[in-house]
């Protein structure tokens, strides 16, 4: 399942995705956007699980999301990310 949904033909499925929920938590305010975090954070931890246990070959961005932000379950992660989606 794994390698399906990071292959080729659906890799930019869930970039797409990924990106649609940063663009929607610009326009909320850091106590509302706990649903798109949580959103976020099941990406990155499916793109995680994909990575490093089934050895899926990630796009750059999706590879770089995942390494970068592996702590979303930290609330100091989840303020830094949403920081980030405001530039």
């Amino acid at each position: 399942m794994y390698e399906e949904l990071f292959s080729p033909g659906c890799n930019g499925y869930v970039l797409v995705l990924l990106k649609k929920l940063m663009t929607e938590m610009k326009e909320l305010k850091l106590e509302d956007s706990g649903e798109v975090l949580d959103g976020i954070e099941f990406i990155q931890n499916v793109g995680a699980t994909a990575l490093w246990k089934f050895k899926c070959d990630l796009t750059a961005e999706l590879d770089s999301f995942v390494r970068e932000y592996d702590r979303l379950d930290v609330a100091e992660e989840r303020k830094r990310l949403y920081l980030f989606a405001q530039n």
